[in-house]
């Protein structure tokens, strides 16, 4: 079984989550296979059935919580990614690692999550960006250097590009393309996006979306046993995007990305409107850790605004 999952779900009417043994249910109806006996080109075990369960479990709850969700169908696509755990403040380098291992294809994911120091790829980033004067604890305060250690590490091609009213369907489009995306933002105490100017500055990764959409091709999609709930026919990106148009209502106030970061082992799911808000106020170090200058390798002035600010790190194969 493919490691992407794709649904087509809403909520069932009365405003409840639904059950345990229902979305188990739904989810083995939508893959077609047994509970614990799936696998995907990552691993021989159920890890892909597991997060699929997770990352849907996820979609269902977010949306409860979400005002005038029950009003539409949502789509969701979702590429099943191992957690990879920070030490000290090396989360743009692990992000990195995340996102060139998905979209390189290098990875067999054996665990629910690996450890900084037991990942051989971040070590050397370290000591790559180290050598080059790019960190000296590992973090990282400028997108292009990240882009320049993914060229000439991981060989793919890396894109710095900013946000555009475009960008919500380009972000979609790219990961049907089993593209990846590093995004710098804000992060709150919870690990959510939130507004600080930049003194909480963390990197990300955006695994997948879920947004509404419009149904004008119901070939494309079966019901599941669950109320309103639909899978796609084919889990071939390619037959997806190419009817992308077709039934994808991309509204920025109500599209989500999953993504994983170093300071979780959990997958998140955030609003786009919010994580833009947050990417878009990176402003400045904080001055906490500005004072501590001998220690971090720091922008001029300690401003972000030209190295972090509004900046979308776009991870691909080389053609």
């Amino acid at each position: 079984m493919p490691s992407n999952v794709c649904a087509v779900f809403c909520t069932d009417g009365r405003g409840k989550n639904p059950t345990q043994a229902g979305r188990d249910a739904v989810t083995r109806a939508s893959f077609g296979c047994r509970p614990m006996t799936c696998t995907s080109r990552y691993s021989v075990r159920s890890q892909a059935m597991y997060c699929s369960e997770k990352s849907l479990s996820l979609a269902y709850r977010v949306l409860q919580r979400t005002k005038g969700s029950e009003e539409h169908r949502y789509f969701m696509w979702n590429v099943e990614t191992q957690a990879k755990l920070q030490e000290g403040p090396t989360c743009g380098l692990v992000a990195l690692s995340l996102a060139a291992d998905q979209a390189m294809n290098r990875r067999q994911v054996t665990s629910e999550f690996i450890k900084f120091s037991d990942d051989l790829d971040c070590v050397e980033l370290l000591r790559q960006a180290r050598q080059r004067g790019y960190t000296k604890e590992g973090e990282m305060f400028s997108a292009h250097q990240l882009a320049k250690l993914a060229t000439d590490y991981y060989k793919c091609q890396a894109d710095v590009t900013s946000f555009s009213p475009e960008n919500p369907k380009e972000i979609v489009s790219g990961l049907l393309d089993q593209d990846m995306y590093v995004i710098p933002y804000d992060r709150d105490k919870n690990n959510e996006p939130c507004l600080m100017g930049g003194h909480q500055a963390h990197w990300a990764v955006l695994t997948g979306f879920v947004t509404p959409i419009v149904i004008e091709s119901p070939s494309l999609f079966q019901k599941t046993l669950y109320p309103n709930l639909f899978t796609c026919i084919s889990d071939d990106s390619k037959i997806i995007k190419e009817n992308l148009n077709s039934f994808l209502s991309v509204d920025p106030e109500r599209i989500f990305f999953y993504a994983r970061h170093g300071m979780s082992r959990h997958l998140a799911l955030w609003p786009y409107s919010i994580l833009k808000a947050s990417n878009e106020n990176l402003y400045e170090v904080d001055p906490s850790r500005a004072a501590q200058n001998d220690k971090f390798i720091l922008p001029p002035e300690n401003e972000l605004k030209s190295c972090l600010c509004s900046k979308l790190l776009r991870l691909s194969k080389k053609q």
